[in-house]
């Protein structure tokens, strides 16, 4: 299968699990899931079709059961269903990336699940600055997650990887991570999305004693690798941080 057909396959997968079932005459069940075999009817698409976008969705949006006979969106939903997740005890910190026209209205209300069944998380920085740049200029809240669980609060962890909880409260929010104690002198970032078929970002950077360079953020699955040649991963970070308070995004 090309790219643009595992896209344009993937897109619709997330419209009819995710939000609007009825737009194919499908129903979910409680836990989200759907038949597969009325799925590849109404949407006349081969089986092999379906399981090669499933396993190698970059994001690892869908999910077969066990017995490959249902099929069900990882997380996402807008529609009521529940997800039967455990509750786990989350990392110290957590990222919410977000698009900087939201800042305001997250230092006032906390972080809202919106339309969503919950408010989405992701476990490094890299990850949430990717999800901010979907919405524009990315920025990059910290939540001190355990803290959170410690005083009350539910976490969930999708198959995919993302940390769900219902909502964020402001107090529990730091703008960006803490900057370190050594810092390096950048006087330029600028991040440009990855051409073709990589999803990522490469960040451009200038430092004073190091000249100027690139590092690429390339997702795969649920993670984003980082290559950096032999950049240190503080150098990587406060790369990041200078460019969340500095830069635009560049198409």
């Amino acid at each position: 299968m090309d790219k643009k057909q595992v896209t344009k396959i993937s897109k619709f997968l997330s419209l009819v699990l995710r939000h609007s079932p009825e737009t194919i005459g499908i129903e979910l069940d409680a836990n989200g899931w759907t038949n597969v075999s009325t799925l590849l009817n109404t949407m006349q698409i081969m089986k092999e079709e379906l399981e090669y976008v499933v396993e190698n969705n970059n994001k690892k949006r869908f999910e077969f059961s066990p017995d490959k006979l249902k099929i069900r969106a990882s997380q996402g939903h807008s529609v009521n269903v529940d997800l039967d997740y455990e509750a786990k005890e989350p990392p110290a910190v957590l990222y919410h990336g977000t698009a900087e026209c939201n800042f305001d209205s997250i230092l006032k209300s906390g972080i809202l699940k919106g339309k969503r069944n919950h408010v989405h998380l992701s476990r490094d920085l890299e990850t949430a600055i990717y999800v901010g740049m979907r919405h524009g200029k990315p920025i990059v809240f910290e939540v001190h997650a355990l803290e959170m669980h410690q005083d009350g609060y539910e976490f969930f962890l999708s198959t995919n990887g993302v940390w769900l909880t219902d909502y964020v409260p402001e107090k529990y929010l730091t703008m960006k991570p803490k900057k370190p104690k050594k810092k390096y002198d950048f006087v330029y970032t600028e991040i440009v999305k990855l051409a073709g078929d990589r999803h990522g970002f490469i960040l451009k950077w200038g430092a004073k004693d190091f000249g100027f360079g690139e590092i690429a953020f390339v997702q795969k699955d649920d993670k984003v690798e980082i290559h950096a040649e032999a950049l240190s991963k503080e150098f990587v970070k406060q790369a990041l941080m200078h460019m969340i308070e500095n830069s635009d995004v560049v198409d």
